[in-house]
């Protein structure tokens, strides 16, 4: 596997919670897993801490980061201003075959949203937000905004393994209903319909992870 494969691969284990925040980071695990030696995994690592999805200590090894109140404060204090640039620059850029895209990616939410399970909505969701992204083109604001969705994802993750079936269900609902509404504003090719939904989205995201650290 090539350096980037292993990061992503790594990545998407934490953003899941196939390795959950605190734990240990089995290196020689992922070396066999990945049939590499531990030193991309160290390399991979290395690169996630920058990322802030793990700590690593010396001669103790890396373990997947926690969630704080500050950790989550920054993120929206970054976050906002962020997306709102690149959802307002793909809704200005978006073509036919883009909406298309999205719809398509949407349509697998709405499916997803009653009872689907959470690893294969954790990934449409990120593949939606990814896919608005990639519209903007813009390769600063992809590269940044590609480490805040991953962030975004990994603090709901926490939570969402705390919350009951019907609360579960429910936030899952809220969810789609957000990016129903950021959806509508690109179809529309409305730019100001669509930062007032992400705004709308961003807080309402906030609310409930502080709700539910607290």
């Amino acid at each position: 596997m090539r350096r980037h494969e292993i990061i992503e691969a790594i990545r998407v284990k934490i953003l899941t919670h196939d390795l959950r925040p605190g734990e240990s980071v089995p290196e020689e695990a992922l070396a066999e897993e990945f049939s590499v030696s531990r030193t991309p995994i160290r390399e991979a690592l290395a690169a996630l801490e920058v990322l802030g999805f793990v700590t690593i200590e010396a001669n103790k090894g890396a373990r997947v980061s926690v969630y704080s109140i500050d950790g989550i404060r920054q993120f929206f204090e970054a976050a906002e201003p962020i997306y709102l640039s690149v959802y307002r620059i793909a809704t200005e850029r978006r073509t036919e075959s883009d909406l298309e895209m999205l719809e398509k990616v949407l349509t697998i939410i709405e499916t997803l949203t009653p009872d689907g399970d959470v690893h294969s909505r954790i990934m449409a969701y990120r593949a939606y937000m990814n896919s608005l992204a990639g519209i903007a083109a813009n390769p600063f604001l992809i590269s940044v905004t590609d480490r805040l969705i991953d962030y975004h994802i990994f603090l709901r993750r926490g939570i969402v393994d705390t919350l009951t079936s019907s609360e579960l269900r429910r936030a899952a609902q809220v969810n789609y209903d957000h990016y129903r509404l950021i959806n509508d504003g690109v179809l529309a090719a409305d730019a100001e319909a669509v930062c007032a939904a992400v705004i709308e989205r961003l807080r309402s995201s906030k609310t409930f992870l502080l709700e539910n650290l607290l």
